[in-house]
Protein backbone atom coordinates (compact mmCIF):
# COMPACT_ATOMS: atom_id res chain seq x y z
CA UNK A 1 0.00 0.00 0.00
CA UNK A 2 1.56 3.30 -0.95
CA UNK A 3 2.58 5.69 2.27
CA UNK A 4 1.95 8.66 0.42
CA UNK A 5 0.75 10.82 -2.42
CA UNK A 6 1.21 13.59 -5.26
CA UNK A 7 0.38 17.02 -4.13
CA UNK A 8 -1.79 17.80 -7.34
CA UNK A 9 -3.89 14.74 -8.55
CA UNK A 10 -3.55 12.76 -5.16
CA UNK A 11 -1.49 9.90 -7.29
CA UNK A 12 0.02 7.03 -5.29
CA UNK A 13 3.66 7.17 -4.40
CA UNK A 14 5.44 4.39 -2.43
CA UNK A 15 8.43 3.63 -0.34
CA UNK A 16 10.83 1.22 -0.48
CA UNK A 17 9.13 -0.90 2.09
CA UNK A 18 5.86 -0.36 0.64
CA UNK A 19 3.46 -2.98 -0.46
CA UNK A 20 2.43 -2.48 -3.94
CA UNK A 21 -1.42 -2.99 -4.82
CA UNK A 22 -2.30 -3.24 -8.31
CA UNK A 23 -5.82 -1.46 -7.31
CA UNK A 24 -3.65 1.92 -6.51
CA UNK A 25 -2.13 1.82 -10.45
CA UNK A 26 -6.02 1.48 -11.26
CA UNK A 27 -7.06 4.52 -9.80
CA UNK A 28 -4.12 6.41 -10.78
CA UNK A 29 -4.87 5.73 -14.33
CA UNK A 30 -8.05 6.53 -13.72
CA UNK A 31 -7.53 10.08 -12.19
CA UNK A 32 -4.77 10.76 -15.18
CA UNK A 33 -7.30 9.64 -18.00
CA UNK A 34 -9.40 12.06 -16.36
CA UNK A 35 -7.20 14.96 -15.77
CA UNK A 36 -5.67 14.35 -19.91
CA UNK A 37 -9.39 14.56 -20.99
CA UNK A 38 -10.04 18.26 -19.91
CA UNK A 39 -7.04 19.26 -21.64
CA UNK A 40 -7.84 21.62 -24.31
CA UNK A 41 -6.79 20.58 -27.75
CA UNK A 42 -5.55 22.80 -30.71
CA UNK A 43 -4.97 22.62 -34.04
CA UNK A 44 -2.71 24.89 -36.54
CA UNK A 45 -2.24 25.32 -40.24
CA UNK A 46 -2.66 27.50 -43.46
CA UNK A 47 -4.01 27.70 -46.54
CA UNK A 48 -4.08 28.96 -50.09
CA UNK A 49 -6.73 31.19 -51.51
CA UNK A 50 -8.19 29.59 -54.53
CA UNK A 51 -9.99 33.22 -55.47
CA UNK A 52 -13.73 31.47 -55.32
CA UNK A 53 -16.40 32.85 -53.23
CA UNK A 54 -20.00 32.90 -52.37
CA UNK A 55 -22.55 30.17 -51.67
CA UNK A 56 -21.86 27.62 -54.28
CA UNK A 57 -17.52 27.78 -53.47
CA UNK A 58 -17.41 27.39 -49.79
CA UNK A 59 -14.01 27.42 -47.39
CA UNK A 60 -13.49 24.05 -45.45
CA UNK A 61 -11.45 23.36 -42.85
CA UNK A 62 -11.71 19.66 -41.24
CA UNK A 63 -10.17 18.73 -37.65
CA UNK A 64 -9.43 15.81 -35.46
CA UNK A 65 -11.86 17.24 -33.10
CA UNK A 66 -14.89 19.74 -33.07
CA UNK A 67 -13.25 22.96 -31.99
CA UNK A 68 -15.17 24.83 -30.22
CA UNK A 69 -13.23 28.41 -31.43
CA UNK A 70 -11.46 29.03 -34.82
CA UNK A 71 -9.59 32.19 -36.00
CA UNK A 72 -8.43 32.94 -39.76
CA UNK A 73 -6.26 35.52 -40.52
CA UNK A 74 -4.64 36.70 -43.92
CA UNK A 75 -1.06 36.05 -43.29
CA UNK A 76 0.17 39.11 -45.17
CA UNK A 77 -2.91 41.81 -45.19
CA UNK A 78 -5.03 42.24 -41.98
CA UNK A 79 -7.80 44.62 -43.83
CA UNK A 80 -10.28 41.58 -44.20
CA UNK A 81 -10.16 39.78 -40.56
CA UNK A 82 -9.44 38.59 -38.52
CA UNK A 83 -12.34 36.15 -39.42
CA UNK A 84 -13.87 34.58 -35.29
CA UNK A 85 -15.97 31.32 -35.34
CA UNK A 86 -17.43 30.42 -32.13
CA UNK A 87 -19.06 26.37 -32.03
CA UNK A 88 -22.37 27.11 -30.35
CA UNK A 89 -25.57 25.75 -30.51
CA UNK A 90 -26.96 26.31 -33.95
CA UNK A 91 -25.06 25.16 -36.65
CA UNK A 92 -24.85 28.14 -38.69
CA UNK A 93 -23.68 31.84 -37.37
CA UNK A 94 -23.97 34.88 -39.52
CA UNK A 95 -21.74 37.97 -39.65
CA UNK A 96 -22.86 40.76 -41.49
CA UNK A 97 -20.25 44.00 -41.75
CA UNK A 98 -21.09 47.78 -42.85
CA UNK A 99 -20.80 47.31 -46.34
CA UNK A 100 -23.36 44.62 -45.99
CA UNK A 101 -21.58 41.28 -46.77
CA UNK A 102 -22.56 38.52 -44.65
CA UNK A 103 -20.27 35.01 -43.90
CA UNK A 104 -22.35 32.44 -43.69
CA UNK A 105 -20.78 29.17 -41.24
CA UNK A 106 -22.06 25.81 -41.38
CA UNK A 107 -20.71 23.04 -39.19
CA UNK A 108 -20.83 19.20 -40.01
CA UNK A 109 -19.23 15.75 -39.66
CA UNK A 110 -19.93 15.92 -35.62
CA UNK A 111 -18.68 19.44 -35.45
CA UNK A 112 -14.84 18.83 -36.91
CA UNK A 113 -16.01 20.19 -40.22
CA UNK A 114 -15.84 23.91 -40.99
CA UNK A 115 -17.57 25.60 -44.20
CA UNK A 116 -17.92 29.31 -45.01
CA UNK A 117 -18.81 31.35 -47.49
CA UNK A 118 -19.75 35.23 -47.70
CA UNK A 119 -22.79 36.69 -49.51
CA UNK A 120 -20.50 39.66 -50.68
CA UNK A 121 -18.96 40.39 -54.28
CA UNK A 122 -15.47 40.49 -52.84
CA UNK A 123 -13.32 37.16 -52.52
CA UNK A 124 -11.23 39.15 -49.67
CA UNK A 125 -14.43 38.83 -47.55
CA UNK A 126 -14.58 35.06 -47.45
CA UNK A 127 -10.67 35.34 -46.85
CA UNK A 128 -9.72 33.35 -50.03
CA UNK A 129 -7.82 35.59 -52.19
CA UNK A 130 -6.33 33.90 -55.02
CA UNK A 131 -2.33 33.33 -53.72
CA UNK A 132 -3.05 34.96 -50.56
CA UNK A 133 -1.75 32.96 -47.49
CA UNK A 134 -4.33 32.16 -44.22
CA UNK A 135 -3.33 30.93 -41.54
CA UNK A 136 -5.50 29.28 -38.47
CA UNK A 137 -5.74 27.89 -34.70
CA UNK A 138 -8.49 26.02 -34.10
CA UNK A 139 -9.35 25.22 -30.05
CA UNK A 140 -11.30 22.58 -28.62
Amino acid sequence: MASSQTTHFGLNQWAANDYVIREEFNEDNRIIDAELNKITRSAVGSYTGTGAYGSSNPNSLSFPFAPKLVIIQSAADSKYGPLFIRAGVSTTYCKQDSSGSATTVNWSNGGKTLSWYTTSSQVAYQLNSNGHNYNYIALG
